[in-house]
């Protein structure tokens, strides 16, 4: 989830890092809940999926 190569976290942040404009970690986190929200991945959450986060913050769960 963290180092896939074109979906993963680190590509989101270097993609988000690579656009035009001023970047802020507002727009990297819209671009991981908009990669990886609602539902579309067990392993993360945004405020979008749960309510109990800030709007400026995401969860990732990870198990070995």
């Amino acid at each position: 989830l963290i180092e896939l190569p074109k979906n993963g976290i680190l590509s989101v942040l270097d993609d988000a890092c690579l656009q035009p404009g001023e970047q802020s970690d507002s727009t990297f986190l819209q671009a991981l809940a908009h990669t990886f929200g609602a539902k579309k991945n067990e392993r993360f959450a945004s405020w979008d999926d749960d309510k109990s986060l800030e709007r400026n913050q995401f969860m990732l769960q990870h198990y070995a």
